[in-house]
């Protein structure tokens, strides 16, 4: 079986961010053009969060052998600052977010 790297619990916790430049990727959908560009990017770490389970099972999947990625199953509200020291991460970034547009979504929405 391959291993995923996936993330679902805080006791996989803490992560090691000092060696290399680290990015964030929030929302990252079914992971094509995360794995892509962790591939691209061999002298990075990066980390995405995804709260769908399913979308994470897919970049998942796509990221077998690539060793530069980490996807979380985690709200980016509920868990940047608790993941995340300050000056950590060299980039945060977001690709076709959902606007949330309704009222009472209000709460689903990161920015």
């Amino acid at each position: 079986m391959a291993n995923y790297k996936i993330i679902l619990r805080p006791d996989a916790l803490p992560l090691d961010l000092n060696n290399k430049h680290n990015e964030l990727e929030i929302g990252f959908g079914n992971g094509e053009y995360t794995v892509n560009y962790a591939k691209l990017n061999p002298d990075i770490m990066l980390y995405g969060f995804e709260m769908s389970y399913s979308c994470v099972l897919h970049c998942a999947r796509r990221a077998d052998g690539v060793n530069n990625l980490k996807i979380f199953r985690a709200d980016a509200q509920t868990l940047l600052n608790i993941i995340f020291q300050n000056n950590s991460l060299d980039k945060i970034y977001m690709n076709f977010p959902c606007p949330w547009p309704k009222r009472r979504h209000a709460s689903k929405r990161v920015i």
